[in-house]
């Protein structure tokens, strides 16, 4: 095998970008108070985050601007009377979803819809509304959102709050099924393929086990009791879970003897089984993590080499092709957990390779051993809250107290804060702005943002373009162009589509595309360009 020599440059030998790309969002606790800043995600061109200031949490929208950053407010239903109430949405605890042109927020007994401009909220009938707790877990199934809650549910021997699964078609919300005396129905974490919705449910005599819904009470069901018996196959969530050509893969557990292990379900019974026993050493569980569609296969890490309990620990790269033999390690990469591991944010696809963070060093990888190489080695560790960002055609990572980039070149890093910041935690990025958590002495922890001097400033006027697939036409909202190019790309990065059209403002364009997640990129005539996401449900 060849052997590819690899010079690892130094973080602190590559040049400095200029600082006054570098800008405070807004001082949310004044003077030298700290902000602190939890579960964020952007949604059409806005950081949404959990704020903690002024001795309280609140979510928080920014579009990057002084101004532009508020507390999110909606209209909640009044305790007395007829007239609602303004209310500041205090947290959202990560349950929220985000689909082609709606955010979703649970928000206790009421559900939080937003275009990111406009709020509503939608309320439970009267007699679902009184029996309620709160709301959980957010998911798209066929077009409606489905959810969790915790419910009072009355049998003739048992009366008490468990969690029952509901959803909400865009008009009312309406319950799937009960839970029964004793369980606790729904844990975090909901996927679907085209025919089910999974999810780990609980029952005293299962444990914590793999279930389906197909959105009705009769075909919501245990797929498998994989861990026979009330011990649970899955630890509590489908945390590391994807779904790759129409088959769910996640992580389980047969028998403590072969420990936590890749796994793959069709929704039936038969078809859910374990695809191979990776950690074969005297320490079972594999832990497979952090999965990845790359080339038509599933990448992901796992645990599969050390006699002893620290070597054991490390994670190493693999992929599959969904079969036994097809299910081989790439390269020893040996990150641990605990040591700049793998979670969510930490593997991202980027011109057209793999990138990650993994044991204090930033890698890339091309699918192959010898295409897998590291190109930063800071020689400290990442912090582990820290995700990996793209904005102008270009990769944003946190190192230490410093925000970086790179073009995916091992010869090309720039540190763009330098020792500005005492820390630096998190990184997120629009197409206008990368947001960090930044702390320094005369503002203490609050919200940052770069902005590229030489970004066009043609892109930002897209930001506000709308696209929604229904009945197979591609709506195109606010959007003015005497010719643009409509280009389809599927998760493979394949073109699967390419048109050229005018509009006015609202434009339909007919496409006829498979169920599936796609990139849409529209240039306009002008030179304006701008990449979103769909998801097609048939």
């Amino acid at each position: 095998m060849k052997t590819k020599l690899l010079t690892v440059l130094s973080l602190t030998a590559i040049s400095v970008a200029s600082f006054a790309q570098i800008s405070l969002v807004k001082d949310l606790n004044p003077g030298t108070n700290n902000s602190t800043f939890d579960y964020s995600f952007t949604f059409k061109n806005k950081l949404y985050s959990e704020a903690v200031f002024d001795r309280k949490r609140r979510a928080i929208a920014s579009d990057g601007t002084e101004v532009g950053t508020k507390v999110i407010t909606y209209e909640a239903p009044p305790l007395f009377g007829t007239t609602p109430i303004t209310t500041e949405l205090e947290e959202y605890t990560n349950f929220y979803l985000t689909t082609n042109d709606s955010l979703y927020i649970a928000t206790g007994k009421s559900l939080l819809i937003t275009d990111g401009n406009s709020n509503k909220v939608v309320n439970p009938d009267k007699d679902l509304y009184n029996n309620f707790k709160s709301m959980t877990d957010l998911a798209l199934f066929k077009g409606d959102i489905y959810f969790s809650a915790d419910y009072r549910v009355t049998t003739p021997t048992f009366k008490s709050f468990g969690q029952s699964l509901f959803k909400y078609n865009g008009k009312s919300i309406t319950k799937v099924k009960d839970v029964l005396s004793g369980s606790s129905f729904f844990n975090r974490s909901k996927i679907s393929n085209s025919n089910y919705l999974f999810f780990v449910g609980f029952t005293p005599e299962t444990g914590n086990e793999l279930w389906r819904s197909d959105g009705t009470e009769a075909g919501t069901v245990l797929v498998k009791d994989i861990r026979e018996g009330n011990k649970g196959g899955i630890n509590s969530a489908l945390e590391h879970a994807i779904v790759f050509n129409d088959i769910l893969y996640f992580a389980a557990e047969s028998d403590t003897s072969i420990g936590e292990e890749l796994w793959r379900s069709d929704g039936t019974e038969t078809g859910t089984y374990m695809v191979k026993n990776i950690s074969e050493t005297n320490f079972p569980d594999s832990e497979p993590a952090q999965f990845v569609i790359y080339n038509n296969q599933l990448y992901f890490f796992a645990k599969s080499r050390g006699e002893k309990s620290g070597e054991h620990q490390k994670y190493d790269l693999w992929k599959t092709d969904g079969t036994e033999d097809g299910t081989i390690k790439i390269k020893e990469i040996g990150a641990r957990i605990g040591d700049g591991g793998f979670q969510d944010g930490k593997v991202i696809l980027f011109k057209e390779e793999i990138f990650f963070k993994g044991g204090g060093k930033l890698w890339k990888s091309d699918g192959t051993e010898d295409g897998t190489m590291v190109i930063a080695d800071a020689n400290t560790v990442f912090n582990a809250e820290d995700a990996l960002a793209i904005y102008n055609n270009e990769l944003f990572f946190v190192n230490g107290s410093s925000l970086w980039k790179t073009d995916g070149n091992e010869n090309n890093l720039t540190n763009i804060t330098n020792d500005d910041f005492s820390r630096i935690r998190g990184v997120f990025s629009t197409s206008t702005h990368v947001f960090f958590m930044g702390t320094k002495e005369e503002t203490g922890a609050e919200l940052y943002s770069y902005a590229d001097a030489t970004a066009s400033t043609k892109d930002q006027a897209l930001n506000e373009v709308g696209l929604n697939f229904y009945n197979k036409q591609l709506h195109i909202s606010n959007l003015t162009s005497s010719k643009s190019t409509l280009s389809i790309y599927n998760m493979l990065g394949k073109r699967v589509s390419q048109k050229t059209f005018s509009s006015n403002g609202n434009t339909f364009v007919d496409l006829n595309l498979k169920q599936g997640i796609y990139m849409v990129n529209i240039k306009t005539q002008l030179g304006a360009n701008i990449t979103k996401k769909i998801i097609v449900q048939n």
